[in-house]
């Protein structure tokens, strides 16, 4: 018999399985054969076709190899990624966003993550604090999505660059996409007197869209701080 396929679900839906109400979260992944499938097929798609973010995490050999990348795009995406609608139905002004991570595979399933929302418009990429600097100056985003360790030192950049916003541009908000919550950095990112400020734990980047909550809820003015990470009071 057929090993069941993986499928991972494009959209948070709840469904009727039998007699129980099931909730499926946006990038869940289940077998093929769970009675949740049947019938809402449209619902669901290859887990291989998914960003894995975690997968790409777990490649540290990738960390340290790129060429600097800051790429302003003047509203270009990313190459290859899907370009949805760059106005919202609102007719407001999508997000603009900056992102910085020295992996090139985290990087580029992070921005990925980004193109799937219509409400963001990826302006730039970076790879280490140099050049994000140059395309914040460059671009001027809405808000910054960044790692924390990257070149020159590989120690706290990301942590530096929101602290600097904060006092430089506070009306920039910045996500930091970390696979630490250290107390510290926690600390140095949100009390700085600015709410404009998210924390969310890379390897839940797509979990129930995170990512995106966190830019659109930074972007509002508020903070967005994973579940998973420890907040300072």
């Amino acid at each position: 018999m057929a090993r069941a396929s993986m499928l991972a679900a494009t959209e948070t839906f709840s469904a009727d399985v039998d007699g129980e109400t099931v909730v499926v979260h946006q990038g869940e992944r289940v077998r093929s054969s769970h009675p949740v499938v049947k019938g809402r097929e449209h619902l669901f798609e290859p887990a291989e076709s998914r960003v894995d973010v975690e997968q790409a995490t777990a490649a540290p050999g990738e960390k340290r190899g790129g060429r600097r990348a800051a790429r302003a795009h003047r509203g270009r995406k990313e190459k290859g990624a899907s370009a949805p609608s760059r106005w919202l139905t609102s007719g407001a002004m999508p997000i603009r966003v900056v992102l910085a991570d020295d992996s090139v595979a985290v990087r580029d399933a992070l921005a990925q993550i980004l193109n799937r929302s219509a409400d963001i418009d990826l302006v730039a990429t970076a790879d280490d604090e140099p050049t994000l600097l140059a395309a914040i100056e460059e671009t001027r985003p809405d808000v910054v999505v960044t790692d924390v360790r990257m070149p020159p030192t590989g120690s706290d950049e990301g942590v530096r660059i929101a602290e600097r916003l904060a006092t430089a541009q506070p009306e920039i908000g910045v996500v930091i996409v970390s696979v630490y919550s250290d107390p510290e950095w926690l600390s140095r990112v949100f009390d700085q007197g600015t709410e404009n400020r998210g924390w969310v734990m890379k390897h839940r980047a797509y979990s129930q869209r995170q990512l995106i909550n966190a830019v659109k809820t930074v972007h509002q003015g508020d903070r967005w701080i994973d579940p998973s990470a420890t907040a300072p009071d």
